[in-house]
């Protein structure tokens, strides 16, 4: 077992004896780190305008979901009757429930428009059409 050990340690000690680094100048050595350290900055930046995108789209969904919701709320009375004409139609014993039809339909249009007002909010034209805080349009990376 020690002979094994001892092997080993000789391979290492060669190992070692041969690695011979090659090195740089200071100056080189400086100019790559200013060129990681731009990309990391490059990175930062990047990530904080797909950050402040993302709430942009939230919020316009938000805006658009809560104007679609007000408006379907509104026209209840009307999407009730619609809804139940229909279901009366198909049977009268299921028109007892086009209340609920009517709220899973209202819900529904909202959600909808909530999930397409976002996914709009992120396409590259609307996003290029966009001020960002200091007042310029917003640039797609």
């Amino acid at each position: 077992m020690t002979e094994k050990n001892n092997m080993e340690n000789d391979e290492l000690k060669e190992l070692f004896a041969r690695f011979n680094p090659e090195m740089t100048s200071a100056d080189d050595f400086i100019a790559r780190l200013e060129t990681r350290l731009s990309a990391v900055e490059d990175v930062k930046a990047r990530s904080r305008m797909h950050s402040a995108r993302m709430k942009k789209a939230v919020g316009i969904a938000i805006f658009f979901g809560f104007l679609v919701g007000v408006v379907l709320t509104a026209s209840f009375p009307w999407i009730m009757a619609g809804v139940n004409a229909l279901l009366s139609g198909i049977s009268p014993s299921v028109s007892e429930a086009s209340t609920v039809v009517s709220w899973i339909v209202v819900s529904l249009a909202t959600v909808f428009s909530a999930f397409a007002a976002y996914d709009l909010s992120l396409s590259p034209a609307v996003q290029s059409r966009i001020k960002s805080p200091d007042g310029q349009l917003s640039r797609n990376p």
